[in-house]
């Protein structure tokens, strides 16, 4: 029996350690992100490791919707979202421009790496209002016309009243 211990022992590092070591320091990947709603955000993923990779792939954590994915080809759920390099596999990084309220949540970056378990990091996108949004300049001129034009009106109104009543209008008309 004794002869089998360093063997168990070696059988039970080696399990620690696949379990422990799944390669998800191979991945790196912001872990909170934060943009401006109508701008543009960048979440950020990357595959560091030697084997070769079969596909990355984004989904949203709450809906599992897939959003991105590139293996042969890319295929994206929105024309707003593309990939950060138009080819490769090492930088699975995108772009959602523009970025909307809606688009707040987490997202999992998924590398689905030969001769590994998948490797996946989440990613919390916090979408925030724009608080130096200036105001709309046509809103604005929606308002100001109207007032400027009541007021002429209202001053020819005034010099016309003002003409008639000193007589030298009545002196037009007669």
């Amino acid at each position: 029996m004794e002869s089998h211990q360093p063997w168990s022992a070696f059988l039970v590092l080696s399990l620690c350690a696949i379990h422990f070591c799944r390669g998800s320091d191979l991945i790196t990947a912001e872990k909170d992100v934060s943009a401006f709603d109508g701008k543009t955000a960048v979440l950020k993923c990357s595959y560091n490791g030697s084997r070769d990779i079969n596909s990355v792939k984004w989904t949203n954590k709450s809906s599992n919707d897939l959003i991105a994915e590139r293996s042969r080809v890319d295929h994206l759920s929105a024309s707003r979202i593309k990939f950060v390099e138009s080819s490769g596999k090492t930088n699975g990084s995108i772009i959602i421009d523009p970025v909307h309220m809606w688009d707040t949540g987490t997202y999992k970056c998924g590398y689905d790496v030969q001769g590994r378990i998948p490797l996946e990091k989440f990613i919390t996108l916090n979408v925030k209002e724009d608080d130096t949004v200036k105001p709309d300049s046509t809103s604005l001129w929606k308002i100001v016309i109207p007032i400027v034009v009541i007021g002429l009106l209202l001053s020819i109104a005034g010099i016309v009243f003002f003409l008639y009543k000193k007589g030298h209008l009545r002196k037009a008309f007669r």
